[in-house]
């Protein structure tokens, strides 16, 4: 049992040696991440519009009412910002929507407006295409909007003229009707009346920002790796013959890489941990994690990390090709678990695998951190997969051993 402590003790101090030569990689590599991070978050909320909505409409009403509310309703900032507005005839409308070159076609029939007034009711004509999308879907919704704001116009209407005429006082019955008119156009026209305000974002419920941070922090931690190479490789051919011969096995050996990575890893996720607080502190970001939350998410991502970066190393003999596999590993995983782009935009073969990569769990585990949060259905995960690595990593020593003995 002493000769085991002490092994782990010679193993922790080994990695810890490194750790200025670390600490000037983790550097090197925030940098690197700093700027995936600003670029990917640039491509994906770049301000612009990527669809040209293409509407047609025909005006055959010449009353001045009429053009005055289509012109105000076409030079709307925020329709214009997303629709393009055509007008054209009502022939030249039906052939651009049977070419599929427009997405609506809009025909306002001549008289409308005074149909409007002596309760004749001109329809108004929307014709969309035989294959309805997104856009049409909602179009087709904001039009029976409008058809019940119409339907409670006409009936308030003549409810006024009714309750006038009861009242024998019909004289004043224009000037409350212009009153009425009014009332309805405006709210009509009140976006804010129609369309309610929700804010989505592809990082889920932690910010941009805070979410790229926490990418950043992932990936760098499994870069680091590299810099664990030669202290984790060092040990010579009769070196691993006089651990096994002093009763320490491929499982000990295993498991003091990994508590000895896990335990550099720490010291330096902490004071990153410390650099995030202080920021959440200057309103810089917003972050609220708490003192047990950081101490158990930051132990449950060390452990899954050291577990990847072992097992990895473990696989190969070369200094080189460690860091080429360990490079090329840790750039794959995050890409899948979205460390680059957000999970949201990958295809759901990646999403289904990406809920099976450390990765996934050692960013999921650092989005709790920064919400104060601690989560069993990710902590779970994480040591499951941490165990499974060591295991992994205890087999592939132990296979390795007997070939060398043979």
């Amino acid at each position: 049992m002493k000769q085991l402590i002490l092994f782990y003790k010679l193993e922790c101090k080994r990695i810890l040696k490194s750790l200025p030569h670390i600490l000037a990689g983790a550097i090197a590599l925030s940098l690197v991440a700093g700027a995936i991070a600003f670029c990917a978050g640039k491509m994906i909320y770049i301000n612009k519009n990527d669809m040209d909505i293409s509407i047609a409409y025909s005006l055959e009403d010449e009353n001045r009412m009429t053009k005055m509310i289509v012109g105000m309703l076409t030079g709307s900032d925020s329709i214009s910002s997303v629709c393009n507005f055509i007008q054209t005839s009502e022939k030249e409308s039906t052939e651009l929507l049977e070419h599929d070159q427009i997405l609506a076609s809009i025909t306002i029939p001549s008289g409308f407006m005074n149909s409007l007034m002596s309760g004749k009711n001109y329809s108004i004509q929307i014709s969309l295409p035989k294959k309805l999308s997104i856009y049409s879907i909602i179009l087709v919704e904001l039009t029976k909007a409008v058809e019940n704001i119409l339907d409670s116009a006409q009936a308030g209407v003549y409810t006024l003229y009714d309750f006038y005429k009861e009242q024998d006082v019909l004289e004043y019955e224009k000037e409350a009707n212009l009153a009425l008119n009014s009332i309805y156009l405006t709210k009509a026209l009140d976006r804010s009346s129609t369309f309610q305000t929700h804010t989505v974002s592809a990082t889920g419920a932690v910010p941009v920002r805070e979410y790229y941070i926490c990418a950043g922090v992932v990936l760098l931690l499994l870069m680091l790796g590299t810099t664990f190479i030669h202290t984790l490789q060092s040990n010579s051919r009769i070196m691993n013959l006089k651990l096994y011969q002093a009763g320490i096995g491929s499982r000990h050996i295993a498991f003091g890489k990994i508590l000895s990575v896990s335990l550099a890893l720490f010291i330096l996720l902490s004071g990153s941990v410390l650099v995030i607080v202080l920021l959440s502190a200057l309103n810089i970001l917003s972050v609220t994690t708490g003192l047990p939350a950081a101490i158990l998410n930051t132990v449950a991502v060390c452990l899954c990390a050291a577990g990847v970066i072992v097992f990895i190393i473990s696989l190969t003999t070369g200094r080189t090709g460690g860091i080429l596999l360990l490079f090329i590993s840790s750039a794959v995983m995050c890409f899948i678990s979205g460390c680059f782009v957000p999970e949201l935009f990958l295809p759901d073969v990646l999403k289904e695998l990406s809920n099976y990569l450390p990765s996934t769990h050692m960013l999921r585990l650092m989005t709790d951190m920064i919400q104060n949060r601690i989560s069993p259905s990710h902590l779970l995960p994480a040591l499951c997969s941490g165990i499974c690595l060591y295991l992994f990593t205890t087999l592939n020593l132990y296979v390795r051993k007997g070939a060398k003995l043979k």
